[in-house]
């Protein structure tokens, strides 16, 4: 048996030694040992390239066909995002749209209507008073289907006294005060008599500040762009390569990077966002905080310049309402009590609030009302509110309006 098996290198060996019959053209004579190994390298360098080219065509297809890319960012049916280019805002969500966005804790429908905006249609002239919610994500409904985020359910508990109110949400992810103050003139259009800025106490002070800059998506791209932009710091008309923009495949691989990143890295730009917690806070955090308060103050000037009344609701995330989760994140990152507060974002804006006279709903007080344990608000690895976070959150803005127009 190892005989056999020797055999056929014994044969090569003999054929390759062999010499070519005298007499025999030099032409017909075996190429050298370099070209030899040269074509061979070129062969296998083509095989391989061959073979890489299908497993990215398969895995492209992979991924279009079970929807992967839904996993990491909202796209319509025809595996479009959600979100477009804006040259005020940097991106605004795509009207009319219906895309769906899943994660391993929830999977929800979203719909755009014709203003691109996950709200129902707005009319025009309004049939009735009109409030226009601001915000990010959390405002927005992220996990949640469009009826349960918190201005939807605070709309439905307004409208049992007045059927003709309209609260219009025109929050979107990733908006910060950055954006909010370029909405001001929208909810004139809109007529609203009340803006009620939800700000979110987990990245709004980071992101005005510029701190917080991810480069994943196109939609992230955009908005880093456009936050730059007053500085200089980038082209606010950047767009992302033709790779990215049209690969699922590519576009599954970044996110995916990008989760990584953040599970590796969690400093500033972290969801637990503890530079923003101290009591002292160095002083590129000092300059978002100061970036936040100039914002907030040309929201409130606009607002007043449209007899439009402002209203400022902070949303909480876990470890700013449980302080069984926030000495767990401290702990788990090395950090003394002492030196941070959970409460000083959300003491930062009832600040500016008492300081200029504006309404102000807290939402970490409202979530560590009662028996109910703070966290169990909020998915536990998505960290946005879940159904219950949305339906404690909205029945609290309900009471807030009511006592308001009481």
């Amino acid at each position: 048996m190892l005989d056999s098996l020797a055999q056929p290198t014994v044969h090569r060996k003999l054929f390759m030694n062999a010499k070519p019959p005298s007499g025999a053209p030099a032409g017909d004579a075996p190429a050298s040992g370099t070209g030899t190994r040269f074509r061979a390298g070129l062969a296998n360098a083509f095989l391989l390239g061959c073979t890489l080219m299908l497993l990215a065509a398969a895995g492209e297809w992979t991924i279009r066909q079970l929807h992967l890319l839904e996993a990491t960012e909202a796209v319509d049916a025809e595996g479009r995002s959600l979100y477009v280019p804006d040259a005020d805002l940097g991106y605004v969500m795509r009207p009319n749209t219906v895309a769906r966005l899943q994660r391993p804790e929830f999977s929800v429908a979203l719909r755009t209507n014709a203003h691109g905006y996950r709200d129902d249609p707005f009319s025009h002239p309004p049939e009735g008073a009109v409030i226009v919610g601001l915000g990010d994500s959390f405002a927005w409904g992220h996990g949640v289907e469009e009826e349960e985020s918190f201005f939807s359910v605070a709309e439905a508990q307004q409208r049992r006294a007045d059927p003709a109110l309209r609260i219009h949400n025109l929050a979107v992810t990733g908006y910060s005060q950055v954006q909010h103050r370029r909405q001001i003139a929208r909810a004139r259009e809109l007529g609203a008599h009340m803006v009620i800025l939800a700000a979110c106490l987990t990245n709004d002070v980071l992101e005005n500040g510029g701190i917080i800059q991810r480069k994943v998506t196109a939609r992230e791209k955009r908005r880093d762009a456009y936050e730059n932009r007053d500085t200089g710091a980038s082209d606010p008309a950047a767009e992302p390569s033709w790779l990215a923009a049209n690969s699922h495949l590519y576009a599954f691989i970044l996110a995916r990077l990008n989760r990584l990143d953040h599970r590796l890295d969690l400093g500033s730009s972290d969801w637990y966002s503890l530079d923003q917690l101290k009591h002292t806070p160095d002083p590129r955090t000092a300059a978002a905080y100061d970036a936040t308060r100039r914002y907030l103050d040309e929201i409130l000037r606009q607002c007043n310049e449209a007899a439009i009344r402002l209203v400022v609701m902070t949303v909480p995330q876990t470890h700013m309402v449980s302080p069984a989760v926030f000495a767990r994140v401290l702990d788990h990152y090395g950090k003394t009590a002492d030196a941070y507060d959970a409460r000083r974002v959300a003491n930062f804006y009832a600040d500016w609030c008492s300081e200029n006279g504006v309404a102000h709903l807290d939402g970490t007080k409202e979530l560590a009302r009662g028996e109910t344990a703070p966290e169990s608000y909020f998915y536990p690895r998505d960290r946005h509110l879940n159904r219950m976070g949305h339906h404690a959150l909205g029945h609290a803005l309900a009471a807030f309006l009511a006592d308001m127009t009481d």
